[in-house]
């Protein structure tokens, strides 16, 4: 997963959520810049529109850190307060060649993030699942070249 990570340019994400209320169903498009900083950092810059269920395009912008911890383990960080303060995510453990799932969810106050990423030849898949009292929400995002 990490030689392929580098390699990434663009992605598509379908956020969706679980219930009675479609308010949270969206598709989004974007570009990303993956900037190396080390050997083992790679910053993603995350940006571009969602499109909403009434079809309006709504910018968006994120920041994530991967550090390649092992052959088997990558961290993942998201940098919302900056390169200096970073909001550590999770760790995702190899399970195949094809497969990698986050070791322990991250809690965010009473919501609960958990993630996989699905390898493929030419593109990651990273399937988020967020639950919470008030929150039944999924995230697709496909990572590409």
């Amino acid at each position: 997963m990490w030689e392929q990570l580098a390699l990434i340019r663009c992605l598509t994400v379908h956020a969706y959520s679980e219930g009675p209320s479609n308010i949270w169903d969206r598709q989004g498009t974007g570009q990303v810049k993956a900037i190396p900083t080390d050997g083992k950092a790679l910053i993603f810059e995350e940006s571009g529109y969602w499109k909403n269920c009434a079809g309006k395009n709504i910018p968006f912008r994120n920041t994530f850190k991967w550090v390649q911890d092992s052959e088997r383990r990558i961290s993942l960080s998201h940098l919302r307060y900056g390169p200096e303060q970073p909001v550590y995510l999770f760790t995702f453990t190899k399970i195949t060649n094809k497969l990698w799932y986050c070791e322990v969810p991250h809690q965010c106050a009473m919501d609960q993030y958990a993630a996989e990423a699905i390898i493929r030849k030419d593109e990651i898949r990273l399937n988020w699942k967020i639950t919470g009292p008030r929150k039944n929400e999924n995230l697709h995002y496909c990572y590409q070249p």
